[in-house]
Formats: structure tokens, sequence, C-alpha cells
């Protein structure tokens, strides 16, 4: 027990100084000791510990003014240390190198991706893990992968040990079917898996740097997707089991959702479902992948054309999502609400309609300084956020490695 206790006490310091350095990109060692309150001795042997474990690099002194030796340099090591971050999609698989230094995809070329189609829903996870390989194969012999990180668009049940997603026809018992087979052989691999929500609002807190503590991120996709933030924080965990935003049922008479229920968010206006409940609105653009925002895109430009139906359809979109919205900040009272995903597709006067609507409808009190706003991250911000949560939530650093399979 006192092992592992001194275990835990290294990981969380070689983190905190690893975090730090990553912050600033570029500390001298004293100053990191200062910011962290430690000992010069002892931040000089978290430092060479990570010097030595390749995550961190010297590079070069800082020229100051003064008496005084100019100090050296530390920085977070680039092109060393990588997390292969897969999405799932519907009908395919997409993966992409993430150095875990810089965050970003390698090598920038573009040569760092790579998409393999799936042909059925319990296959999900196997064409993943080749994918995964693939990619790994493309590194030399110098750089190193911690692990990789699956990026679903569904539930990740831990506790029934499960996937539930239904946009990729995943059902309860090929869910359970899929991670009994990472349980059994694929233990040992370090794999995450993670809701894709929850990755995109991990991009949003820690990779955009929002300094509001509170915060409720929706994401527009096949079906609506949610994360409350609480005090710098997700809610719980990267699983998506705690904020089912897209199932509160809005009209219990309502269109019947995949989940059994009528009339539930999802099914009234997540893109599948603006695709069947207003299909004439679409007639003439033919069938558009599903997941893109194609939907959301078509139905805009259609409304700015004064299109009478796209115009009605606009209308109870804003106002069914504002309704939603109005009883969650009852609830959770967060301070600013980011609509990502493909939302950002449905404009400007979209989003004024529900800022309107929801000081009409919702609780004044609660709403009446709430911010709603469009994500203004980058569409492949989804991989790097799910590979910078796999590393900064499972990766320790004492024991140097993500170690085995994570749900969450």
């Amino acid at each position: 027990m006192e092992q592992l206790n001194q275990l835990s006490i290294r990981d969380q310091n070689l983190k905190r100084v690893y975090q730090e350095i990553c912050n600033t990109k570029g500390s001298s060692r004293a100053s990191v000791a200062r910011k962290l309150s430690l000992s010069k001795a002892s931040l000089s042997s978290l430092a060479d510990e990570l010097i030595v474990d390749n995550l961190v690099t010297e590079k070069g002194k800082k020229v100051k003014t003064g008496l005084g030796r100019n100090p050296v340099m530390l920085a977070p090591k680039e092109n060393t240390n990588f997390i292969v971050s897969v999405l799932w999609k519907n009908g395919y698989v997409e993966g992409y190198i993430i150095d875990i230094a810089s965050g970003n995809a390698w090598p920038s070329g573009g040569d760092g991706r790579l998409i393999l189609s799936v042909d059925n829903p319990e296959d999900y996870a196997r064409v993943a893990l080749v994918c995964a390989k693939g990619l790994t194969e493309k590194l030399g012999s110098v750089q190193r992968v911690l692990g990789t990180v699956m990026i679903i668009p569904g539930i990740v049940d831990p506790v029934r040990e499960q996937i539930l997603s239904y946009p990729l026809d995943i059902t309860e018992d090929i869910g359970y079917q899929i991670i009994q087979d990472l349980i059994e052989n694929h233990s040992d691999e370090n794999i995450c898996l993670m809701n894709d929500t929850a990755a995109l609002a991990y991009g949003e807190k820690f990779l955009n740097h929002w300094e509001d503590p509170d915060f409720f991120y929706v994401n527009f996709a096949v079906g609506i997707g949610s994360v409350f933030y609480m005090h710098g924080k997700p809610l719980e965990d990267a699983t998506g089991r705690q904020t089912q935003f897209g199932h509160i049922v809005i009209n219990p008479n309502g269109p019947l959702c995949e989940c059994g229920s009528r009339g539930c968010l999802e099914a009234m206006i997540g893109e599948k479902a603006v695709r069947k409940r207003w299909e004439l609105i679409f007639r003439e653009s033919g069938d558009m992948k599903l997941g893109e925002g194609n939907y959301y895109r078509v139905l805009r430009e259609k409304a700015e054309n004064h299109d009478i139906e796209a115009v009605a359809a606009m209308d109870e979109i804003a106002y069914v999502f504002s309704w939603a919205l109005s009883n969650v900040v009852t609830v959770i009272y967060p301070h600013r609400v980011i609509i990502g995903g493909s939302g950002y597709e449905l404009g400007e006067t979209f989003l004024e309609k529900v800022r309107s609507k929801v000081q009409e409808i919702g609780y004044s009190y609660m709403v009446r300084d709430l911010q709603v706003n469009y994500s203004k991250a980058e569409k492949d911000i989804i991989y790097k956020a799910g590979a910078q949560y796999a590393f900064d939530t499972h990766y320790n650093f004492a024991l140097k490695s993500i170690q085995g399979l994570h749900l969450g």
C-alpha cells in the first residue's frame, strides 16, 4: 500500500510539472518550482525524469537582463509522443495521429489520416484497432504511441460494460459484445473509449482556453448530445451517461424516438429527424450524408431565400431547442451555452431566435445573463481533444503508461 501511495504521489507531481511546462511553452526550473511551491531539488528530480522519459526537452537558454546566469528553458518535446485518435462515424472510422506535445495531427501534410469502412455495427472496434495499427506503422523507431482513443457518438457505459449508439445502429446487445471482446482480447493495449460530445466539450475547455468554469455544451449531430462543465470539470466523466439532453421529452405525442420514447429533443431536431420530418424541403438535394450538417445547411439556405416551409421549420427548431434549453438552465444554471457540432450550419438568424426565445420562456432570474454562442473550434478539434483527454486523464507518469482499457 505504501508503494502504491508513493507511486500515486510521484505520478501527480510529475503531472503537475509537465502541465505547467506545457501551459507556459517554455519555463525555467526555478520558475516552475516557484509556481508549484516545490523545492529546487524536488523540481530538478521531476524535470530530469520527464526529460529521460522523452516528454520534456531543454530548448536553450533565455536571455535575461541583470546579474546571474541565463536559465535553461524546459518545453514539451514535440514529434515524439503520440496518441491515435479514431472517430467512429456512420459506416466508417477515421483516425489521426496526434502529437501530445503540440496537440496537432502528425504529419502536418495529412498523411497521418486513415479512413476505413465498417460494414457491420459489431465491427467498429475491430476496424478502429486496424486503423490505429495502420497509423502507428507510419511512425519511426524514435517515436512512440502511448495509446488509442476511440471516440463514439453514443453512451460508453462502464457499469453495464456496453456501448449504445443509435447513429451507428449499435444496440445494447451489440455494444455489450464489443466491450466484452475488448476486455477479453485487448485489455493490455492502452485503449480509451469516450463519448464524442465529451471530446468536443473537452476541446472547448482545454484547447481553446474557455475561462467560464460552468458551461453547457450542446452537440448538434445525427442526434443531440451535451456535456455540462461544473467548476471547470465535466460532470462525472466522458461516457455520455449523465447528460442525455437529446432524450428530454418535449412532446409526449411527438414522433417516436429510437430510444423508445416519443417527442424527444433528438427525435424532433436532430439532423436525422430533420431530414425525415421535413423531407419535402430536401427533395431537390438528394440523399446527403448524415452527420456532416448537410441538412441543417440546406434548411438554412432555403430559409434565407424565404422558402415558406423552410422558415417555418427553422422557427419550430429554434422554439423546440429553446424550450429544452430553458428547462436545463433552470436545473444546472450554466454561465454559457456553447452550440457545437454541426449546429453552426443553422446560422446567425437561428442563434438570435434562440437567444430571444430563451429570454422569453425561461426562468428570468436564471437566463438573464446567459450567453448562447456557437463554438469557434476548428472542425478537427474532436481528434485533438480526444487524444488530449486520454493523455490527461489516463496517462500515469510514474508507470509511464496509459495502463490498459478505460471506458470514459
